[in-house]
């Protein structure tokens, strides 16, 4: 009701600052990891893969998924937008042309 609102430029810049501290994680993990020389676990599966399964990424992947969630339900209701109107805007202009 009247509950003070986030300010948009304090969302963004703690939105930068999550992604500045994974984009640096994942730099030095990288880092670290192609120093290395066993790059594969014996299991079959990547180091990459066990870390970015384990939960110190929780952050940042729900992060990530917010924003590719965002976009692809603005691109969906867009793509829906513009096809109802390419289907109905022929016949209606030719509805309104025959007056």
């Amino acid at each position: 009701m009247g509950g003070a609102r986030n300010d948009p430029g304090d969302d963004r810049r703690a939105d930068a600052e999550v992604f500045n501290r994974f984009a640096s994680i994942v730099r030095d993990r990288l880092a670290a990891l192609a120093d290395s020389p066993q790059q594969n676990s014996p299991d079959g599966g990547s180091v990459i893969d066990r870390l970015y399964k384990s939960p110190e990424f929780d952050a940042e992947k729900r992060v990530l998924n917010e924003l590719n969630g965002l976009g692809l339900r603005q691109g969906v209701l867009a793509a829906a937008g513009c096809f109802a109107f390419l289907r109905i805007s022929p016949r209606m202009i030719s509805n309104y042309l025959r007056r």
